[in-house]
């Protein structure tokens, strides 16, 4: 992971996620496809979201106390995922656990996984 950014048009704050980032893309794009293709309002973008649904007034103060602490996080700034949860967004803003995944396979047959996991 590296710095903390904020997407422009939702003014979410994140951090980048760096290490990994293109076997997520290639993930997203595999299971982007027939029954599952979606068009989404922003370019996918593998990260870590901090804050969110914030007043326009909060945005700029709460990401500049994000990059402080940031930075001044001296602890490594990774981690490991073996599991991977499915979910879904219902309109009462709620999520729902549709299924897991776990991780540490070889990608085509991960892929296979998660696409049979998506259809059920």
């Amino acid at each position: 992971m590296t710095d903390v950014d904020v997407f422009p048009v939702s003014d979410v704050i994140y951090v980048n996620i760096t290490a990994g980032s293109e076997q997520l893309h290639r993930i997203h794009v595999a299971l982007n496809t027939g029954g599952l293709r979606f068009q989404e309002d922003f370019p996918y973008h593998p990260h870590l979201t901090l804050a969110q649904k914030l007043k326009p007034d909060q945005v700029d103060e709460l990401t500049r106390v994000a990059r402080a602490r940031w930075a001044e996080y001296s602890s490594p700034k990774s981690f490991r995922v073996d599991q991977m949860v499915f979910v879904q967004n219902t309109r009462g803003n709620q999520w729902i656990d549709l299924g897991e995944c776990r991780l540490g396979h070889d990608e085509s047959k991960l892929l296979g996984e998660l696409t049979d996991l998506m259809v059920r």
